[in-house]
């Protein structure tokens, strides 16, 4: 039997029984799917009604920003130091998320204690340094 999807019961119901599958899962409870279990009317009918739900595999982690966003960012920032802009001005354009991806991509060692200020003056700083290099 090949393991479809993993769910649990949603953030309101209590728990889920499906006697035509075997199915019985109890709040807080994970469940892993067979594909027959998957695709039964019942199962589909609570997936949809949001009486379970899919549960996303905690080891993988999933970024919303794809490497050609975070490329887009980081020249749009380039180009907003290269035109004199201030810091502040600066950072009040992107996330902290946003900030702390740019700054990995340009090497930086990231703290919870980093704000998106700080982080945005540390890759000034850096552009500048690299500059005075060449």
């Amino acid at each position: 039997m090949a393991k479809l999807c993993t769910v649990t019961v949603g953030s309101r119901a209590y728990s889920f029984h499906d006697q035509s599958t075997g199915i019985t899962i109890a709040r807080g409870e994970i469940k892993e799917l067979s594909s027959r279990q998957f695709n039964s009317k019942k199962i589909q009918l609570a997936l949809a009604s949001g009486h379970l739900i899919m549960v996303v595999d905690k080891n993988t982690q999933h970024s919303k920003y794809t490497d050609d966003q975070i490329e887009k960012l980081a020249k749009k920032l380039q180009a907003q130091i290269a035109k004199g802009m201030t810091v502040e001005k600066i950072a009040k354009g992107y996330s902290l998320e946003e900030v702390k991806l740019i700054a990995k991509k340009y090497g930086f060692e990231i703290e919870d204690t980093d704000t998106a200020e700080s982080l945005i003056q540390a890759i000034i700083e850096d552009s500048e340094s690299h500059k005075e290099e060449e």
